[in-house]
């Protein structure tokens, strides 16, 4: 399967430095990018950055960086490269892969379910993606893509 790797630059700064903003990887360009439009996930500052743009009538400029053939870990060796370049201009990146968090291998691997019941009702405590505190989920949520606390989901909305 091809893998893609890609940047998000800032329209306000065209050809410079200032414009990388994100780095990333996928197998799908175009629906990561409506994601990336929809601040889905749990970058708050990346989501600060796009809402930033949406209240000037912006949006993020998405391009191809690099095209990988060879899977996966190839595409992500390859985006830590294309990280690392950026940073090396001295491009100011939103990646949460350079904010203090859980490796991108160990996340999902750590992200442990403990089924129990509430008030008659089977829930799964997990926590919040953005500041890392105990929520409880029912289990028609857990595939919810935010898995955000009360008080971080109204951040994480688009405006």
């Amino acid at each position: 399967m091809l893998h893609f790797i890609y940047k998000g630059d800032d329209p306000r700064y065209p050809d410079t430095d200032l414009a990388t903003r994100y780095i990333g990887t996928t197998d799908n360009p175009n629906e990561r990018f409506e994601q990336h439009i929809g601040c889905y996930g749990s970058n708050r500052e990346k989501h600060d950055w796009i809402r930033e743009l949406n209240e000037l009538g912006l949006k993020p400029l998405f391009a191809i960086v690099e095209v990988i053939y060879d899977g996966k870990e190839a595409a992500f060796e390859r985006e830590k490269y294309w990280i690392q370049h950026y940073l090396d201009r001295g491009c100011q990146l939103l990646n949460i892969l350079l904010m203090p968090s859980i490796p991108r291998k160990q996340r999902k691997s750590e992200e442990k379910t403990d089924r129990m019941l509430l008030d008659g009702m089977e829930v799964v405590k997990r926590k919040c993606l953005q500041c890392g505190c105990e929520i409880l989920l029912g289990l028609d949520e857990i595939q919810r893509a935010d898995k955000l606390c009360f008080y971080c989901v109204p951040c994480s909305l688009p405006i």
